[in-house]
């Protein structure tokens, strides 16, 4: 049987649009998480999507039309990688634009019936960068000049393998690599007090001029049903990421500097299911269930100082590989339609969104990471959210009433040293008790 090489774009653009209306879904009621770097670290998130993707990613200014830039994350995909941007009308409604790169370069074989597909693309690249700190001043311990270069030649391979077995279900599996460049420290000042710190935590050789690329290798198997007329749809994978010479930010208590190091392996495990039924003609409803468990896999310390633990959860505050992630996210949402007067229709939609405290051990709350450990910094606890809207639809005319976070939950999600050198400590917690009102005319 020969094989035969195409592209059914129907196919594709049916798989993006879906695999863009659940990454929606899934992220745009999250009130702890909804994005994995915030719009306060642009230039960072332009640096990490634009090299997830392979190319450089144009973040679209929405701020003339009302939406203000939350931030992004990346999201696999059966193509490769993907990206989020999402934003933020001042109501609190947000609207998310879903990237992915395109299919050049790769290649697409298909059998004679057109359920087999095999997908397979390899990157190789040049990464080079020079950099140069001239740094002054009686806080920096007077004038210094740093520089260096470094230059790297990542091979970034990935293959998938896909069952179209009918019009409404896929069945798919995927193996990619992932890649993020080195970089380099801003070196720390001479002042008496930020070399005592340094002697402290065993650096009295001073920190790494530069670090490290770290790189994943990313599987994942997952389907794609449909039944009843996709009246009820299930969408289910699971994942397993092995994570090398992981980046990480560490704070140097006593220098006001914060010091990129690579800190190890980590492996990270999970699922998520997906469940979205039409019930009746009136009433639809949808729950998510997700769970990850992401930790280091061996001790890694800097100088005489341990930095992480075996064990230890990746990420959290004190140690910037992302945010600490709730190992539970279960959600549920419903609506309602009924008929009103004069031919229009009203709905209710009410959605519950849960997440689960993390159990630790973190780097920050563990007494023998010496070079992390903060008694002072808190882990993030559990939280459940209630939102609901009240509208009307009147032709192309939409009204409704908001609420977020209706029960007014604000418990205390973490807290963190703004600068470095200061003892005093800021909290967050979710947005309050939001109200408001919304119009939507479509055209």
């Amino acid at each position: 049987m020969n094989p035969v090489y195409e592209i059914d774009q129907r196919v594709e653009g049916r798989r993006l649009t879906a695999d863009a209306v659940a990454a929606h879904s899934t992220f745009a009621p999250e009130v702890r998480h909804p994005v994995e770097v915030p719009a306060a670290q642009q230039a960072h998130l332009h640096q990490w999507l634009s090299n997830r993707l392979g190319r450089p990613l144009i973040i679209p200014d929405l701020s003339g039309v009302g939406l203000q830039l939350t931030g992004g994350r990346v999201l696999p995909s059966e193509g490769g990688p993907a990206a989020q941007l999402m934003y933020e009308e001042p109501n609190g409604d947000r609207l998310t634009i879903y990237v992915r790169v395109g299919l050049s370069g790769e290649t697409r074989l298909y059998r004679a019936t057109e359920k087999l597909k095999l997908t397979a693309g390899l990157r190789a690249e040049h990464v080079s960068n020079t950099f140069a700190s001239p740094v002054d001043g009686p806080f920096n311990g007077g004038p210094h000049y740093y520089s260096g270069a470094q230059s790297e030649n990542p091979v970034n391979p990935r293959v998938s393998v896909s069952w179209q077995q009918n019009a409404d279900d896929l069945y798919y599996m995927t193996a990619a690599k992932g890649f993020r460049p080195g970089g380099s420290n801003s070196q720390p000042s001479t002042t008496p007090t930020c070399v005592a710190a340094l002697q402290a935590f065993g650096l009295s050789n001073g920190i790494p001029a530069t670090y490290s690329s770290d790189s994943l290798w990313s599987y994942e198997i997952g389907a794609k049903l449909g039944f009843a007329d996709q009246r009820l749809r299930l969408d289910a994978s699971a994942f397993h990421i092995d994570w090398k010479n992981i980046q990480n930010l560490a704070q140097i208590n006593g220098c006001g500097t914060a010091v990129t190091f690579n800190l190890g392996k980590a492996t990270s495990n999970g699922f998520d299911i997906a469940l979205d039924a039409a019930l009746t003609k009136s009433f639809t409803f949808g729950t998510t269930v997700s769970y990850v468990k992401a930790t280091y896999d061996e001790t890694v310390g800097a100088g005489s100082s341990i930095v992480v633990s075996k064990g230890d959860w990746v990420g959290g505050t004190g140690i910037q590989a992302g945010v600490l992630p709730s190992p539970w996210t279960i959600s549920a949402h419903g609506r309602y339609q009924f008929p009103t007067y004069g031919g229009s229709s009203g709905y209710v939609w009410l959605e519950d969104v849960y997440h689960a405290a993390n159990p630790g051990p973190v780097s920050t709350q563990n007494p023998n990471d010496t070079l992390s450990y903060d008694a002072a910094l808190t882990q993030n606890p559990s939280t459940n959210v209630l939102n609901a809207r009240l509208g009307v639809t009147i032709g192309k005319l939409d009204l409704s009433l908001f609420a977020n976070n209706v029960l007014n939950s604000h418990p205390l999600l973490d807290r963190f040293h703004a600068l470095a050198l200061d003892d005093r400590l800021q909290a967050s917690t979710l947005r309050p008790l939001t109200l408001g009102l919304t119009m939507t005319l479509g055209l």
